[in-house]
């Protein structure tokens, strides 16, 4: 975040034009997360929205500390920048409103984001949605991390791939409603990596291209079998919802 998405062009504009910063490290706290070591060599992996939730939560509050927006994990940088704009035209102003009453602005602010979370279709978001439609506008001392993260990600605090381990590590669980995730983060790595390969054939002898046709075969099956899981687990629940 700090490194990629906080160095975004748009999200550096909109924070330094419309927002006083602040951060909170939160290493030893217990709401935060742990995930694989990684070698500085190793190139970023894929994330998606709310990914690491426990490992960072943005918060927005109003000039006298009130909670108007609140986002768990991992945010793409054309969506935080996004976010941050509309909380800065929709949500500043209701809170600086001169005659709504401390409860009108709550309610205001609570029925725009439960409308929000009823149209969002992702996950992580929107459950990042209906925490401040119960939440809005509070006072940020009553502001609770480990409320807003509740019941989400991996495990309870883990941030990382679980179909690959660091030595000495067990692979965990995803849990089922979570592996389609997985699956499209690996989907997209094959193709990436198959892109490559195949670049590589093209320049390779007789020896290495036998073993860049290997490599693309292994790839290719593992491809396959995801998107086989994948169309099998769409028909489940196609098959749940008509009956």
């Amino acid at each position: 975040m700090r490194t990629v998405v906080l160095k975004d062009t748009d999200v550096a504009r909109t924070i330094n034009k419309k927002y006083v910063c602040a951060w909170k490290n939160i290493e030893d706290e217990a709401i935060c997360g742990g995930s694989y070591g990684h070698e500085i060599s190793d190139k970023p992996g894929l994330c998606y929205p709310g990914d690491g939730e426990h490992n960072t939560q943005i918060c927005v509050f109003s000039s006298d500390g009130r909670l108007l927006d609140a986002m768990a994990g991992y945010q793409p940088p054309d969506y935080l920048a996004a976010e941050l704009e509309w909380a800065h035209k929709m949500l500043k102003p209701i809170a600086e409103h001169p005659t709504l009453s401390e409860s009108g602005k709550k309610e205001r602010l609570a029925e725009i984001f439960s409308r929000r979370a009823a149209r969002e279709k992702a996950h992580n978001t929107a459950t990042d949605l209906r925490f401040m439609s119960k939440h809005a506008y509070e006072p940020w001392p009553d502001f609770k991390a480990d409320e807003l993260v509740a019941g989400r990600g991996f495990g309870d605090h883990f941030f990382g791939r679980f179909d690959k381990s660091m030595p000495g590590e067990a692979l965990g669980k995803v849990p089922e409603h979570q592996q389609d995730c997985v699956d499209d983060v690996r989907l997209t790595e094959i193709s990436a990596e198959a892109k490559k390969l195949k670049r590589q054939y093209a320049l390779a002898g007789v020896k290495l291209r036998a073993e860049i046709k290997s490599k693309l075969l292994e790839l290719e099956t593992e491809y396959n079998e995801l998107k086989a899981r994948n169309e099998n687990a769409s028909f489940k629940v196609g098959a749940l919802a008509s009956k």
